[in-house]
């Protein structure tokens, strides 16, 4: 779940990656968006090179969601997120008066305080349940190429490519 630009810094060293340390007898293949890059693992390092190439910014990432956090009601980090949707009464009591006090005009539209603190507790809730969803997701990937690559013979090679994840 990469940016544009951190994804075409890290295709650069997967690229240098697997010009310098794939071999012929190597297998490998490019996981990207949930599918593997023709469907197939390969020992065509030519093959890997365009998978790399291929692979193009998810349509949601975590710049995406923390995008999301600062339009009005803003919250400014992904923790402020995680402490209100787990229940945070002071953080989130904090964060609506700010909201109310910055941009009163919004506030006001957005019917006040009460209404404030509504939208709060529901951006929080969105932000981190997608977060969750991402991240199990990933893991669930992961996963999965382990169990079956642990049956394939010779030198295998996982590299994760990711800006990190909430779990």
């Amino acid at each position: 779940h990469l940016s544009a630009s951190g994804l075409a810094r890290l295709k650069q060293a997967a690229v240098r990656f697997v010009g310098g340390q794939f071999r012929g007898r190597d297998l490998g293949g490019v996981f990207a968006n949930g599918a593997l890059w023709h469907g197939h693992l390969t020992s065509d390092p030519q093959e890997v090179l365009d998978g790399i190439r291929a692979v193009e910014p998810a349509v949601e990432t975590s710049a995406n969601r923390q995008a999301r956090l600062v339009e009005f009601p803003r919250i400014d980090s992904e923790l402020q997120a995680v402490r209100i949707e787990a229940g945070d009464q002071r953080e989130l009591d904090s964060l609506a008066a700010q909201n109310c006090v910055q941009e009163r005009a919004s506030c006001d539209l957005e019917g006040g305080y009460e209404y404030v603190v509504v939208k709060l507790q529901r951006k929080a809730q969105t932000y981190v349940t997608e977060a969750r969803q991402a991240a199990t997701a990933t893991l669930k990937t992961l996963s999965y190429l382990s169990r079956n690559l642990a049956g394939l013979e010779g030198r295998k090679t996982v590299i994760m490519i990711s800006e990190g994840f909430y779990t």
